[in-house]
Protein backbone atom coordinates (compact mmCIF):
# COMPACT_ATOMS: atom_id res chain seq x y z
CA UNK A 1 0.00 0.00 0.00
CA UNK A 2 2.87 2.37 0.80
CA UNK A 3 4.43 1.57 -2.56
CA UNK A 4 1.42 2.10 -4.11
CA UNK A 5 -0.18 5.03 -2.59
CA UNK A 6 2.85 6.50 -1.25
CA UNK A 7 1.49 8.72 1.60
CA UNK A 8 2.61 11.77 3.23
CA UNK A 9 1.37 10.53 6.70
CA UNK A 10 -0.08 7.46 7.91
CA UNK A 11 -3.00 7.03 10.91
CA UNK A 12 -3.26 4.10 13.25
CA UNK A 13 -6.76 4.29 14.76
CA UNK A 14 -5.83 1.74 17.66
CA UNK A 15 -1.77 1.52 18.65
CA UNK A 16 -1.86 -2.39 18.71
CA UNK A 17 -3.76 -3.45 16.50
CA UNK A 18 -2.92 -2.04 13.00
CA UNK A 19 -0.69 0.80 15.20
CA UNK A 20 2.23 -2.05 15.26
CA UNK A 21 2.28 -2.44 11.29
CA UNK A 22 1.90 1.22 11.19
CA UNK A 23 5.21 1.85 13.51
CA UNK A 24 6.88 -0.67 11.19
CA UNK A 25 6.28 1.13 8.39
CA UNK A 26 7.12 4.90 9.86
CA UNK A 27 10.24 3.61 10.79
CA UNK A 28 11.50 2.08 7.28
CA UNK A 29 9.62 4.58 4.88
CA UNK A 30 10.65 7.60 7.36
CA UNK A 31 6.49 8.60 7.37
CA UNK A 32 4.89 10.16 10.41
CA UNK A 33 1.86 9.21 11.79
CA UNK A 34 -0.52 9.89 14.21
CA UNK A 35 -2.27 7.06 16.53
CA UNK A 36 -5.49 7.62 18.38
CA UNK A 37 -7.13 5.71 21.25
CA UNK A 38 -10.53 4.51 21.35
CA UNK A 39 -11.84 2.81 24.19
CA UNK A 40 -11.38 2.21 27.68
CA UNK A 41 -9.28 -1.41 27.34
CA UNK A 42 -5.65 0.66 27.04
CA UNK A 43 -6.48 2.14 29.85
CA UNK A 44 -8.26 -0.32 32.34
CA UNK A 45 -9.76 -4.14 32.01
CA UNK A 46 -13.11 -2.80 29.80
CA UNK A 47 -14.67 -6.76 31.33
CA UNK A 48 -15.06 -7.97 34.41
CA UNK A 49 -13.26 -11.25 33.48
CA UNK A 50 -10.33 -12.72 33.71
CA UNK A 51 -10.82 -12.12 29.36
CA UNK A 52 -11.30 -8.77 30.06
CA UNK A 53 -8.30 -8.53 32.55
CA UNK A 54 -5.67 -9.82 29.91
CA UNK A 55 -6.92 -7.96 27.30
CA UNK A 56 -6.05 -4.91 28.70
CA UNK A 57 -2.29 -6.26 29.99
CA UNK A 58 -2.23 -7.17 26.07
CA UNK A 59 -2.81 -3.42 25.08
CA UNK A 60 -1.20 -1.75 28.15
CA UNK A 61 2.24 -3.45 27.19
CA UNK A 62 2.08 -3.13 23.58
CA UNK A 63 1.03 -0.14 23.23
CA UNK A 64 3.91 2.09 24.31
CA UNK A 65 5.73 0.69 21.31
CA UNK A 66 3.43 2.23 19.11
CA UNK A 67 3.50 5.59 21.06
CA UNK A 68 7.19 5.78 21.17
CA UNK A 69 7.58 6.49 17.50
CA UNK A 70 4.27 8.39 17.24
CA UNK A 71 4.97 12.15 16.40
CA UNK A 72 1.31 12.56 17.33
CA UNK A 73 -1.32 11.15 20.25
CA UNK A 74 -4.41 11.71 19.82
CA UNK A 75 -6.69 12.40 22.51
CA UNK A 76 -10.45 13.07 22.72
CA UNK A 77 -11.02 14.83 25.62
CA UNK A 78 -8.98 16.82 28.88
CA UNK A 79 -10.23 13.35 30.58
CA UNK A 80 -8.95 11.11 28.49
CA UNK A 81 -5.42 13.08 28.47
CA UNK A 82 -4.97 12.79 32.23
CA UNK A 83 -6.36 9.17 32.76
CA UNK A 84 -3.40 8.37 29.76
CA UNK A 85 -0.53 10.18 32.11
CA UNK A 86 -2.18 8.21 34.94
CA UNK A 87 -1.30 5.12 33.37
CA UNK A 88 1.29 5.60 30.76
CA UNK A 89 3.12 8.48 32.84
CA UNK A 90 4.86 11.98 31.21
CA UNK A 91 6.87 10.81 29.07
CA UNK A 92 4.96 11.52 26.14
CA UNK A 93 3.38 14.47 27.23
CA UNK A 94 5.14 16.78 24.07
CA UNK A 95 2.99 14.64 21.56
CA UNK A 96 -0.43 14.46 23.37
CA UNK A 97 -2.84 17.02 21.34
CA UNK A 98 -6.52 16.82 22.16
CA UNK A 99 -8.89 16.16 19.06
CA UNK A 100 -12.03 16.20 20.10
CA UNK A 101 -15.11 14.31 18.57
CA UNK A 102 -17.11 16.75 16.59
CA UNK A 103 -20.31 17.20 14.52
CA UNK A 104 -21.45 18.61 10.90
CA UNK A 105 -23.94 21.10 12.29
CA UNK A 106 -25.35 21.19 8.80
CA UNK A 107 -26.35 17.68 9.27
CA UNK A 108 -27.51 17.49 13.09
CA UNK A 109 -29.55 21.23 13.73
CA UNK A 110 -31.31 21.97 16.53
CA UNK A 111 -34.91 20.18 17.08
CA UNK A 112 -37.62 22.90 17.86
CA UNK A 113 -40.64 20.88 19.09
CA UNK A 114 -39.82 19.53 22.76
CA UNK A 115 -43.92 18.26 23.22
CA UNK A 116 -43.50 14.92 24.56
CA UNK A 117 -46.84 13.07 23.36
CA UNK A 118 -48.85 9.93 25.39
CA UNK A 119 -45.77 7.98 23.96
CA UNK A 120 -42.13 8.84 25.65
CA UNK A 121 -39.62 8.33 22.05
CA UNK A 122 -36.36 7.18 23.35
CA UNK A 123 -33.25 6.58 21.02
CA UNK A 124 -30.06 4.98 20.94
CA UNK A 125 -27.23 4.81 18.68
CA UNK A 126 -24.54 2.41 18.23
CA UNK A 127 -23.18 -1.59 16.90
CA UNK A 128 -25.90 -3.86 18.22
CA UNK A 129 -22.93 -5.92 20.53
CA UNK A 130 -22.37 -6.81 24.06
CA UNK A 131 -20.19 -3.37 25.15
CA UNK A 132 -23.25 -0.96 23.63
CA UNK A 133 -25.21 -3.28 25.66
CA UNK A 134 -28.52 -2.26 24.20
CA UNK A 135 -29.99 -5.89 25.43
CA UNK A 136 -29.25 -4.58 28.77
CA UNK A 137 -31.22 -1.23 28.23
CA UNK A 138 -34.30 -3.18 27.21
CA UNK A 139 -34.22 -5.24 29.75
CA UNK A 140 -33.60 -2.17 31.96
CA UNK A 141 -36.97 -0.18 30.33
CA UNK A 142 -38.65 -3.92 30.66
CA UNK A 143 -39.48 -2.22 33.85
CA UNK A 144 -41.29 0.71 33.17
CA UNK A 145 -44.79 1.40 33.68
CA UNK A 146 -45.27 4.06 30.61
CA UNK A 147 -45.93 3.96 26.94
CA UNK A 148 -42.65 3.92 25.16
CA UNK A 149 -40.81 3.47 22.04
CA UNK A 150 -37.46 2.76 21.62
CA UNK A 151 -35.58 2.91 18.79
CA UNK A 152 -32.07 1.06 18.10
CA UNK A 153 -29.76 2.73 15.46
CA UNK A 154 -27.87 0.04 14.27
CA UNK A 155 -26.57 -3.90 13.06
CA UNK A 156 -24.45 -6.05 14.76
CA UNK A 157 -23.98 -9.65 16.01
CA UNK A 158 -26.68 -9.43 19.11
CA UNK A 159 -29.48 -8.29 16.61
CA UNK A 160 -30.92 -12.33 16.42
CA UNK A 161 -30.65 -11.87 20.43
CA UNK A 162 -32.04 -8.49 20.89
CA UNK A 163 -35.13 -9.54 18.07
CA UNK A 164 -35.52 -12.51 20.46
CA UNK A 165 -35.54 -10.94 24.01
CA UNK A 166 -38.20 -8.42 21.86
CA UNK A 167 -40.64 -10.91 21.09
CA UNK A 168 -41.14 -11.46 25.06
CA UNK A 169 -40.90 -7.94 26.15
CA UNK A 170 -44.08 -6.44 27.54
CA UNK A 171 -46.60 -4.67 25.51
CA UNK A 172 -46.06 -1.06 26.60
CA UNK A 173 -42.64 -1.00 24.79
CA UNK A 174 -42.39 -0.86 21.80
CA UNK A 175 -39.04 -1.54 19.76
CA UNK A 176 -37.76 -0.23 16.23
CA UNK A 177 -34.64 -1.63 14.89
CA UNK A 178 -33.24 0.15 11.55
CA UNK A 179 -30.19 -0.98 11.00
CA UNK A 180 -27.05 0.71 9.76
CA UNK A 181 -28.77 4.16 8.16
CA UNK A 182 -27.11 7.39 7.30
CA UNK A 183 -26.30 10.21 8.84
CA UNK A 184 -28.83 12.45 7.28
CA UNK A 185 -31.73 9.63 8.47
CA UNK A 186 -30.12 9.32 12.20
CA UNK A 187 -30.29 13.63 12.55
CA UNK A 188 -34.54 13.26 11.62
CA UNK A 189 -34.82 10.18 14.61
CA UNK A 190 -33.10 11.97 16.54
CA UNK A 191 -34.76 15.28 16.22
CA UNK A 192 -38.41 12.99 16.07
CA UNK A 193 -37.54 11.46 19.75
CA UNK A 194 -37.76 13.28 23.20
CA UNK A 195 -34.51 11.45 25.32
CA UNK A 196 -31.11 10.19 23.92
CA UNK A 197 -29.94 7.03 25.86
CA UNK A 198 -26.26 5.82 25.96
CA UNK A 199 -25.84 2.64 28.41
CA UNK A 200 -22.67 1.24 26.71
CA UNK A 201 -20.52 -0.85 28.95
CA UNK A 202 -17.30 1.06 27.97
CA UNK A 203 -16.65 3.57 25.84
CA UNK A 204 -13.82 6.48 24.33
CA UNK A 205 -15.53 9.74 23.65
CA UNK A 206 -18.61 8.63 21.28
CA UNK A 207 -19.71 11.06 18.76
CA UNK A 208 -23.32 9.80 19.01
CA UNK A 209 -23.61 11.28 22.23
CA UNK A 210 -22.19 14.21 20.97
CA UNK A 211 -24.70 14.58 17.98
CA UNK A 212 -27.86 13.83 20.37
CA UNK A 213 -26.37 16.57 22.44
CA UNK A 214 -25.96 18.84 19.10
CA UNK A 215 -29.71 18.13 18.14
CA UNK A 216 -30.66 19.86 21.50
CA UNK A 217 -31.95 16.59 22.73
CA UNK A 218 -31.83 15.28 26.46
CA UNK A 219 -29.45 12.52 26.86
CA UNK A 220 -28.77 9.65 29.60
CA UNK A 221 -25.38 8.35 29.87
CA UNK A 222 -23.70 5.42 31.64
CA UNK A 223 -20.94 6.47 33.87
CA UNK A 224 -18.69 4.97 31.11
CA UNK A 225 -15.85 6.76 28.84
CA UNK A 226 -13.96 10.12 29.35
CA UNK A 227 -16.43 12.37 29.35
CA UNK A 228 -15.82 13.98 33.03
CA UNK A 229 -14.88 17.54 31.37
CA UNK A 230 -17.60 17.24 28.24
CA UNK A 231 -20.71 15.69 30.06
CA UNK A 232 -21.97 17.41 33.23
CA UNK A 233 -24.63 15.76 35.70
CA UNK A 234 -27.79 17.22 36.33
CA UNK A 235 -25.99 20.21 33.72
CA UNK A 236 -25.98 19.18 30.47
CA UNK A 237 -26.54 15.25 30.78
CA UNK A 238 -28.00 12.92 33.45
CA UNK A 239 -24.78 10.80 34.26
CA UNK A 240 -25.66 7.07 35.86
CA UNK A 241 -22.87 6.75 38.34
CA UNK A 242 -24.88 4.13 40.00
CA UNK A 243 -25.10 0.64 37.78
CA UNK A 244 -28.66 -0.29 37.90
CA UNK A 245 -31.91 -0.46 36.26
CA UNK A 246 -33.46 1.87 38.47
CA UNK A 247 -30.84 4.38 38.50
CA UNK A 248 -32.00 4.81 34.59
CA UNK A 249 -35.56 4.34 35.77
CA UNK A 250 -35.62 7.26 37.70
CA UNK A 251 -33.38 9.60 35.13
CA UNK A 252 -36.23 9.46 32.85
CA UNK A 253 -38.61 10.10 34.82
Amino acid sequence: YIFKYKPSIMLAQCPVMGGLAVTLSSGIFKIPFLVELHGQHYFKSARRSLLGGLEHLFYKKLAPITFAKATKIRMLSNHMRQEFQTIYGHGFDDKLSIIPVRVDFSKFSRKDDYHIANVIKLVNVGGLNKNKNQLGLLKALSKISQEIQITLIGEGEQRGEIENYISQIPKNIKVVLTGSIGHDSIAKVLKESDIYIHYSSAEGTPRAVIEAMAVGLPVIVKDAGFMNDILIDNKNAIVLRESNDFALLAAIE
